[in-house]
């Protein structure tokens, strides 16, 4: 917030400020005090990183270098999902099986304005690349409030990530095989992926794992349960 002075205000300070002296130059001169000598400054002490954090820190930039290399819209690629212990590709209902290979491209996040409700329309679900504008346009907050208004309590903003990747193979088909896909992954599934991220940095600092290692991924759809509920999560780690 800017503060805005008056004219009036500014010609009294203005005013104040100046003083007629009656004094010579040199009286003047002689009555100014002598200038102060700064105090020597004390360097403040931080402690050095270890050489173990600074490895780490090196190795997790290394990995981030596939955040956004390859950005998508929701359906710019063939959509893979994870549903019933399976991968899915959601458009022709195909199903991969319970494990693929792929070569890592790129991930991104990505949020979803969802109804929360399975019974809801699909053009009332909206998609967004920040969580603040959706990819049409509208207002996230908007649309939420929208979504609340009418008929739709229990509508929230659920943050996934998006991994993009050349599909090597399939458990259960083949049909995908060396084409790009989008693995659209839930907030669940999301965590299972930084999991995955900070473990392979961890893994380029110790040597365990090589830089085209960490590209190389495989990811398995794993059923849970919560309570009466079962859904499925994909999990990750190296292929090499």
């Amino acid at each position: 917030m800017s503060l805005l002075k008056t004219a009036e205000s500014n010609a009294t300070f203005e005013s104040d400020d100046v003083v007629t002296s009656t004094k010579s130059a040199a009286e003047s001169a002689s009555a100014a005090p002598a200038a102060a000598v700064p105090a020597p400054q004390t360097p403040v002490a931080t402690a050095p990183q270890s050489p173990a954090a600074v490895a780490l820190a090196q190795a997790r930039d290394a990995f981030d270098q596939f955040r956004n290399a390859l950005p998508v819209e929701y359906n710019t690629l063939d959509q893979i999902i994870a549903s019933n212990g399976n991968f899915v590709e959601r458009e022709t209902k195909t199903v991969l099986g319970d494990t693929v290979h792929f070569d890592l491209l790129s991930f991104q996040d990505s949020f979803v304005v969802s109804p929360e409700d399975d019974n809801a329309p699909g053009e009332i679900v909206r998609y967004s690349n920040d969580g603040v504008v959706c990819s049409d346009g509208t207002d996230v907050k908007e649309h939420l409030d929208w979504l609340h208004q009418n008929g739709y309590p229990k509508a929230r903003l659920k943050q996934r990530v998006v991994v993009v990747g050349a599909l090597t193979s399939a458990a259960k088909t083949d049909k995908f095989n060396g084409q790009l896909v989008q693995f659209d992954l839930s907030p669940a599934s999301r965590t299972l992926w930084q999991r995955f991220a900070i473990s392979a940095a961890y893994g380029l600092t110790t040597g365990r794992v090589t830089a085209a290692q960490v590209s190389k991924v495989k990811a398995e759809a794993l059923l849970k349960s919560r309570g009466n509920d079962t859904y499925t999560v994909a999990s990750f780690s190296t292929a090499g």
